[in-house]
């Protein structure tokens, strides 16, 4: 993503691969960043949650890397613009 202009990073970037959904999401609001996952649990945090984190909930299956990352960038322009208007939670499915 990032070499597709984005300003990405990802958790193994702050050190954190393996660390709970919890402090992850805490890194990202410490951040003002957006969540991009597939993980469902994201969705569930946001969910019970009053924060302004934004989560990109990707609903793609079983799919290689390159794939994955295909479809984000297809879909990440329509994503920025709905948590620009106050979407908490974007859904992309391939």
């Amino acid at each position: 993503m990032r070499r597709e202009g984005y300003d990405a990073v990802h958790c193994q970037d702050w050190d954190m691969a393996g660390s709970t959904d919890p402090s992850i999401w805490a890194k990202a609001k410490e951040e003002g960043r957006t969540v991009i996952t597939k993980d469902e649990d994201f969705v569930r945090i946001q969910t019970g949650s009053t924060e302004s984190v934004g989560v990109v909930w990707l609903r793609c299956g079983n799919c290689g890397n390159r794939r994955l990352i295909d479809i984000v960038l297809k879909s990440l322009p329509k994503a920025i613009s709905l948590l620009a208007t106050g979407e908490r939670i974007v859904e992309i499915r391939s």
